[in-house]
């Protein structure tokens, strides 16, 4: 529920997309400074990321430090700076994002010599997850919290008690005061994550895919957008973001897996200890992933699953205990039937200019005239062009006219 320096700053990019600068700075001429500076810092971070991934990598950061603050680079303030933010074991798969981007630029230009910035916020504090082993330790409790408000939602939601969530069912938690823009922008983003985690298209979803759909929705908004009366809406949404965090964290070749060993690092660093049954639920959750060169490993789907069954070993959905049973949706069958003969006349190729007899003019644009008109007892319209056709205008009309000949429709022009 609180921000670091850091997540401020990204509070004020974003704000500066569809607000006014206005609301925090009441000098027009610090606001219209605010907003320049995010304007050049975005404008530099699109110009250096040359593989257009929207990250920085170790050689573009580099290039941009190299080209547009080398005073940084000769004072060493910024390899100083780089190795507290951007550590060397961090470089190797994995750029920066714009939020980084911004912080890094804040730290050099508060430590470069004869710089006025106080630098009161360059030691952003990592989430505390110190103190306690095992299932004593806040991470691991912050989990069973977060696991356990999930499984009451979810049974909230299942109306008909099969253990099974249906999109319908889903739908009944947003919140009523949800209405207008703001219940279609929550629907819409429901549709899509719903699309993403409903693979077999069964158009229902069991407990783990429940809690990635939620996942998911909380990365571009709020838990209680998809539960209202949810009974700790903010541990799991704070729960989603360190899963998220620390998942990217420990991925450590960025292949978006989690293989055997980067999972231990991540129990070591933040349990203090690997439990006893790690890789029993590593076992069972596994698979062998060609971004990991065949080596078992989980992605972030396996690895919630992963987490719910350490912290949760005699919960309602553990695999031992939790086999669903899903219901393949019935295929609709669509009759079509059969194309009516066109009743219209045939084309008229070739078209012989000297045939056509204008009547009643039907409109005037940029190219020519329409008229209304007879040609060989036919009625139709023809189109005179204006001047002196050059070659552009003469292919453009060709083009069109070529296109609506492959047209037959009432509602279309037939040529």
């Amino acid at each position: 529920g609180t921000l670091d320096f850091g997540e401020f700053m990204c509070l004020l990019y974003f704000w500066g997309i569809k607000g006014d600068y206005a609301f925090f700075f009441r000098h027009p001429t610090n606001a219209g400074c605010i907003k320049k500076a995010f304007v050049v810092m975005e404008r530099c971070m699109v110009k250096y990321d040359a593989d257009s991934s929207r990250t920085l990598s170790i050689e573009e950061l580099n290039a941009f430090f190299r080209d547009q603050l080398p005073q940084s680079i000769h004072s060493g303030v910024y390899n100083k700076v780089l190795e507290r933010i951007y550590p060397t074991d961090e470089r190797t798969a994995k750029g920066i994002f714009f939020s980084k981007f911004m912080y890094l630029l804040y730290c050099v230009m508060c430590d470069l010599p004869g710089s006025l910035i106080k630098g009161k916020y360059t030691e952003l504090s990592e989430p505390n997850f110190g103190g306690g082993v095992g299932e004593q330790s806040p991470f691991w409790k912050e989990l069973v919290k977060s696991f356990q408000t999930l499984e009451e939602d979810f049974a909230r939601f299942d109306i008909n008690g099969d253990d099974m969530l249906e999109y319908t069912e889903i739908t009944r938690g947003i919140p009523v005061n949800k209405a207008g823009y703001d219940r279609l922008d929550i629907l819409s983003r429901l549709e899509f994550a719903f699309s993403q985690v409903d693979l077999d298209h069964s158009r229902s979803l069991d407990f783990f895919e429940f809690a990635y759909l939620s996942f998911m929705m909380t990365q571009n908004g709020a838990y209680n957008d998809l539960v209202a009366n949810s009974s700790d809406s903010q541990t799991v949404k704070k729960c989603f973001m360190n899963i998220h965090t620390f998942y990217r964290k420990y991925d450590q070749d960025g292949n978006l897996r989690l293989t055997w060993d980067e999972l231990q690092n991540f129990c070591q660093d933040l349990f203090k200890t690997q439990p006893a049954n790690l890789e029993a639920c590593f076992n069972a959750v596994k698979y062998q992933s060609s971004a990991t060169q065949g080596r078992d490993a989980v992605d972030v789907v396996r690895f919630m699953k992963l987490l719910y069954n350490l912290v949760r070993p005699k919960g309602k959905f553990t695999l031992a205990a939790y086999k669903p049973q899903k219901v393949q949706a019935q295929q609709v069958l669509m009759s079509v039937h059969d194309a009516k003969q066109s009743s219209r006349p045939k084309r008229i190729d070739p078209v012989i200019p000297s045939h056509f007899q204008k009547q009643k003019l039907l409109g005037q644009g940029g190219q020519g005239t329409v008229h209304l008109g007879m040609y060989d007892s036919f009625k139709c319209a023809g189109k005179t062009l204006l001047g002196v056709a050059d070659a552009s205008t003469v292919k453009e009309t060709m083009d069109e006219v070529k296109f609506f000949l492959m047209l037959d429709h009432p509602n279309c022009h037939y040529l």
